[in-house]
């Protein structure tokens, strides 16, 4: 439902009043778990684009979360998350989060240019596992390309008729959802990698469009001339602001970069999204009522949530899990595979490089890329970022010991757990990393 003009404004009063008071530090916490986000917002944003609801309790400070997640909730859908037998999932904050994000490419009801005659099938055109470490101190994106074959177990039926899809021993992962919808992805995602997952969520295109555009657009830059029609891309070599449909292209885009691969493609993600996460760092964007009050809009009315999010105080608690991560200690990781023995177009887990991966994601523990890991086939590094929301915290605050005041509700987690090191041969890059998308010629 539309929002009214004069509720859109008693949403931005009371946000004003809520952000000014979480500055002036008068706010307790609303979460049990976890130190109040910085007030220039941060690398949190990581999972902006994707799970707005979710990243804005993270970088928006708690007390305005709670708030703007009350102003939004009603335009929040939800979908059953089970086990395969049918029981419900139950999942805590406590220690690791492993949530698991969805990029559904339907057409249905996505307006002008995505009818469903384009697409039958309901497919996930990104699947992303996004880990917060058992200490917050570290935030893992690992991508899945959905060319990867997979073992898929036995999912519930979502008609409601308590049925199940049976067990399969080989499909291309990014087919499990049209089986049984997001749960049957999870489900597939834990036995592939041993990992519980606790939480899902699902975006279509209309939600990638109308966050793009809430944000003002993205800086992306391109090594060469990119003319993909498949995807709609089409952008001259060098630096561009995208947002709206041109997002989108960038983000699907697959022939037109790398080697015309989806693991360009994963790279060239990367290179959006890291910028993303900077692009809301140095506007502020998250200290901005209005801009917030927009993004969180856009996300609620194009995403869905696990049934286990419908608590409130759980998604505010989610998010505050990730408080507080520096730029470095965000990693875009991408599932490291290989060719497919039974058939070179498609890939398998790199069982060498994927076990150490998600057994230290697994137990809780943070991951580090190694030092001499490289980007993506679809992507290069160009330089670092500069930490803006810690220069600028550093300015406005004294200069004492960074831990949560009491009221925050749990103690600092321990900084010096070490985190382990990746493989060198798992490809990725940090939030900080500035990359540019390397054109398929």
């Amino acid at each position: 439902m539309a929002q009214s003009r004069r509720e859109r404004r008693e949403v931005e009063r009371r946000l004003a009043k809520a952000s000014s008071a979480t500055n002036d530090n008068r706010f307790t916490a609303v979460a049990r778990h976890g130190a109040l986000a910085p007030a220039g917002g941060g690398p949190k944003a990581i999972f902006k684009w994707l799970a707005l609801c979710v990243t804005m309790v993270i970088v928006g400070g708690i007390a305005l979360a709670g708030l703007m997640v009350w102003s939004v909730q009603k335009d929040i859908g939800y979908f059953d998350f089970t086990n395969v037998d049918g029981s419900p999932q139950v999942a805590t904050v406590d220690g690791p989060v492993n949530f698991l994000l969805i990029g559904s490419d339907t057409r249905k009801d996505q307006g002008e240019g995505f009818t469903a005659e384009d697409k039958d099938a309901d497919l996930a055109d990104v699947i992303m596992l996004l880990h917060v470490s058992a200490d917050h101190q570290t935030a893992t994106a690992v991508s899945f390309p959905r060319d990867l074959m997979v073992s898929m177990p036995a999912c519930p039926k979502t008609d409601g008729t308590g049925g199940t899809y049976p067990a399969q021993s080989r499909v291309q992962i990014n087919s499990t959802i049209s089986y049984g919808g997001p749960s049957c992805t999870a489900l597939t995602i834990e036995k592939l990698t041993g990992v519980d997952i606790g939480f899902v969520g699902k975006i279509d295109f209309k939600g990638v469009i109308e966050m793009s555009n809430a944000i003002g657009g993205v800086p992306v830059c391109v090594t060469n001339d990119i003319n993909d029609n498949d995807s709609g891309l089409h952008l001259t070599a060098g630096e561009h602001t995208i947002q709206g449909s041109d997002a989108l292209a960038f983000l699907r885009n697959r022939h037109g970069v790398g080697d015309g691969s989806d693991l360009g493609r994963i790279s060239s993600q990367q290179v959006y999204l890291s910028s993303l996460v900077r692009t809301i760092q140095t506007q502020g964007a998250l200290t901005n009522p209005v801009r917030l009050y927009d993004l969180a809009s856009a996300a609620a009315r194009n995403m869905e949530f696990s049934s286990n999010l419908k608590d409130t105080g759980m998604l505010v608690s989610l998010g505050a899990t990730a408080a507080g991560i520096s730029l470095d200690n965000v990693a875009f990781v991408q599932a490291p595979v290989t060719e497919d023995p039974r058939d070179r177009n498609r890939v398998v887990l790199d069982p060498t490089l994927s076990t150490p991966l998600f057994q230290a994601i697994a137990s809780g523990e943070g991951v580090r890329l190694n030092e001499n890991s490289k980007t993506g086939i679809g992507s290069e590094t160009v330089g670092e970022a500069p930490d803006a929301a810690a220069s600028q915290s550093a300015d406005a605050a004294p200069s004492t010991s960074a831990q949560p005041s009491p009221a925050s509700g749990s103690p600092a987690p321990d900084a010096s757990q070490p985190a382990t090191v990746l493989p060198e041969g798992i490809v990725g890059q940090t939030a900080r990393d500035q990359t540019c998308a390397v054109a398929n010629r």
